[in-house]
């Protein structure tokens, strides 16, 4: 079995199924319901969300929070 491991073989071989997503295009098209061209652009627009930096931010905020609400170094909640 020969694996194909170059993204431009593969470009554009594989597409979803975007009708199946037409109902959630509520309030228009997103990255989920659309391909080609118009999910690249999604795709970029999206993509500094996403990235290393940002998902560490994330992880240490909803940390620092964590510990807020669990009383970790607050007087109001007590174990």
């Amino acid at each position: 079995m020969k694996v194909i491991n170059n993204r431009r073989i593969l470009q554009g071989a594989v597409q979803k199924p975007v009708e199946t997503y037409e109902p959630t295009n509520i309030y228009g098209q997103h990255i989920v319901s659309t391909d080609g061209d118009l999910w690249k652009k999604y795709r970029k627009i999206s993509h500094p969300a996403f990235s290393e930096v940002s998902t560490v931010m994330f992880q240490l905020s909803t940390q620092a929070l964590e510990k807020q609400s669990t009383g970790a170094g607050s007087k109001h909640c007590r174990s």
